[in-house]
């Protein structure tokens, strides 16, 4: 237990250094980008205009004041000031909305590829070269060589434009507005289906991939075929003993794939018009509004790391040797 605990602990150091880097190289990448209020207004906009807009994002104090001032507003809360909606925080502009409406589309859809990835890998893994490893090996392959925005496209066009099934785009229809909540609810997961398709789709392939791999090699161990010689059934073998030991490359997976979540956004939001963080990348670049997405990629690298310390967490209660500090 006490190693388990400097586990832990050793996790809590290395996140919060990583939390500190990469927030810094943020602040520097921004600034070194130049002054964003003369390409904000444009070289036509008088001079003043600028000198007033400088001065009144900080923007004139000295890069260690700026430093400074940043770490000690980030503490409170205060990322600044939009620069495209007008009046708005950015806090504001990122809170609450657009932030759940990219945590549900990417928490679903990356649990739902991984709960399909899990039960097919384990099943393609047992019958190896069968009708069903053969068929899912062959999709996967082909699944992941899509870009996500293509994936979208092709989802968007097929279910939405040919069949009919999912909406063309958006978040919420005008008329479920004012409607009750439970009408409000089903027509936001009514506009959900071709999101969530999509990033489901795109975890799917590397998380299957990796279960069948790892799920294989566990089938070849001798405990696995004690197990059938004691004449455990199949599924209890496969669910219960399988799963435990196949499951652990997978955290480590989904770890890594945290990172690809913005980038999975900006696509797929992007072609639904979806109102989430993604879209609002997308909006920011497009008129460089960098306290947004100063702020967008602060708050994502919060969910990157607490997601990666919640798989190093559940690493060390399914691994017993991370229990006992033997890795």
């Amino acid at each position: 237990m006490r190693s388990f605990t400097n586990y832990l602990l050793k996790r809590v150091v290395i996140n919060i250094i990583v939390f500190f880097v990469v927030v810094t190289l943020t602040f520097l990448i921004f600034r070194l980008l130049g002054n964003p209020i003369t390409m904000m207004i444009g070289p036509g906009a008088p001079p003043e205009t600028a000198q007033l807009l400088t001065k009144e994002f900080g923007l004139d104090k000295p890069l260690w004041e700026q430093y400074i001032l940043f770490w000690m507003n980030l503490f409170k809360g205060n990322l600044g000031m939009s620069f495209v909606f007008t009046g708005e925080s950015v806090i504001n502009v990122i809170f609450p909305t657009r932030f759940l409406n990219t945590i549900i589309l990417m928490g679903t859809g990356l649990f739902s590829s991984i709960l399909i990835s899990l039960i097919l890998g384990l099943y393609s893994a047992k019958n190896y070269n069968g009708y069903l490893d053969k068929f899912m090996s062959i999709f996967t392959g082909i699944l992941i060589s899509i870009p996500s925005f293509w994936l979208a496209m092709i989802v968007l066009l097929s279910f939405g434009y040919y069949l009919g099934w999912i909406p063309m785009g958006g978040t919420i229809s005008l008329s479920a507005i004012n409607k009750p909540i439970f009408f409000y609810i089903l027509d936001y997961l009514y506009h959900l289906i071709g999101p969530f398709i999509t990033i489901t789709l795109f975890f799917l392939s590397s998380n299957f991939l990796i279960t069948r791999g790892t799920a294989y090699r566990v089938f070849q161990e001798d405990y696995i075929k004690a197990l059938k010689l004691f004449g455990i059934k199949q599924n209890k073998i496969i669910f219960h003993h399988a799963l435990k030991n196949s499951i652990l490359p997978e955290l480590s997976q989904i770890a890594v794939q945290m990172s690809y979540l913005i980038s999975g956004a900006i696509f797929t939001e992007t072609v639904f018009s979806l109102n989430g963080m993604g879209s609002l990348i997308y909006t920011a670049v497009v008129n460089l509004d960098y306290p947004v997405l100063q702020g967008v990629f602060i708050f994502m690298t919060i969910v990157v790391i607490v997601s990666n310390f919640t798989a190093d967490i559940l690493y060390g209660i399914i691994d017993p040797r991370v229990r006992l500090g033997l890795v």
